[in-house]
């Protein structure tokens, strides 16, 4: 997963639907491990996403934020606070 940390930084919209494409599939894949040094990074890489102004980088930080949720469960429960409410706005709730 940290490989992916460095991507997430950059500011092409293109390179973050690409990025955004394989991380997917990664964090999809349940073969594939989640655990890292820092997760949080991760998680915190990905809330810029959702809250981008570009549709399809916010749509897709999205599904990626739920398919980690899906693959941590509770130990996602932490991160809670700093996610839920730009998910919040996102989504227009």
């Amino acid at each position: 997963m940290e490989e992916f940390i460095p991507l997430m930084l950059t500011t092409d919209t293109r390179k973050k639907i690409t990025i955004g494409c394989d991380l997917l599939k990664y964090i999809s894949d349940p073969a594939n491990s989640i655990e890292c040094d820092d997760i949080g990074r991760v998680i915190d890489g990905i809330v810029p996403w959702m809250q981008n102004s570009n549709f399809k980088v916010s749509t897709q930080g999205l599904e990626v934020m739920c398919a980690l949720v899906e693959r941590m469960k509770e130990d996602f429960r932490p991160y809670l606070s700093g996610v839920l409410p730009p998910t919040i706005d996102r989504l227009g709730v």
